[in-house]
């Protein structure tokens, strides 16, 4: 016997996957950088006689805790396409990913994922 999945019963799975793979890499790559920025101002705040350090920490943590809000934002968007709110998940995923150049995109590779996801979840694919 096989088994049909009709049209209703269809999700975008591949929307799902490629915006969680997108958000995923925001998170990490976010993450990666706070860490590497915060470790680098130890070394800045060392080297000169006034506190440039602290500017380039503060720096380190505004992009750290934006690209950890627009992470979120794409996994939320993701978790939105895979419970069948295609549209409203995929313009979140989009959304998320545009802004997330500011914060590095995930190397731009969250970024691509990001725009592929969002429109595939729009498509409903």
């Amino acid at each position: 016997m096989e088994e049909t999945i009709s049209a209703k019963e269809k999700r975008a799975m591949a929307g799902f996957i490629v915006s969680l793979i997108a958000g995923t890499i925001i998170l990490a790559v976010s993450l990666f950088m706070t860490v590497m920025m915060s470790w680098m101002a130890s070394f800045v705040g060392d080297f000169y006689a006034f506190d440039l350090g602290g500017l380039f920490g503060a720096v380190a943590w505004t992009y750290g805790v934006l690209g950890l809000i627009l992470g979120l934002l794409v996994i939320v968007g993701a978790l939105l396409i895979y419970k069948r709110k295609e549209v409203i998940g995929g313009v979140l995923v989009l959304i998320g990913s545009i802004l997330s150049i500011v914060a590095g995109g995930g190397f731009l590779l969250g970024l691509v994922f990001g725009i592929v996801g969002g429109i595939l979840g729009i498509l409903k694919k």
